[in-house]
């Protein structure tokens, strides 16, 4: 039998890939309390469940605009719309100012004396 999430799309059970997802939001967790608290396994489950629900709701979202606008790709500028058409406002600020970091991290990486790409872009 199939698993299948909240509305109905099968659910892959990756038990490797879940593992390091629970990994990193335990992290993030950890980040945000003192240093002598603890999370119990429902708690990091429950936090796991709420993000991929959350990125999905977003995903979706994005997804839809593209499919109006006739796109298969999904870009950074459709997942900050999509936030902003779902009331994630406050969000949109500081996601632009790390969006415009990481693209400029990205280009001075590529611009980095002594690599070479190949046709295909890989180094």
């Amino acid at each position: 039998m199939t698993a299948l999430d909240s509305i109905g799309q099968e659910v892959v059970d990756d038990d490797i890939t879940n593992a390091n997802n629970v990994a990193n939001l335990t992290r993030i967790m950890h980040r945000a309390l003192p240093p002598h608290a603890k999370i119990s396994d429902d708690a990091k489950e429950a936090i796991q469940h709420c993000a991929s629900e959350f990125i999905y709701f977003i995903t979706s979202e994005a997804n839809e605009k593209c499919q109006d606008e006739h796109r298969r790709t999904i870009t950074p500028e459709d997942v900050l719309s999509a936030m902003e058409a779902l009331g994630f406002d406050d969000y949109k600020e500081p996601l632009d100012l790390f969006l415009n970091k990481h693209r400029m991290q990205a280009s001075m990486h590529d611009q980095q004396p002594g690599q070479h790409k190949d046709k295909d872009g890989s180094l």
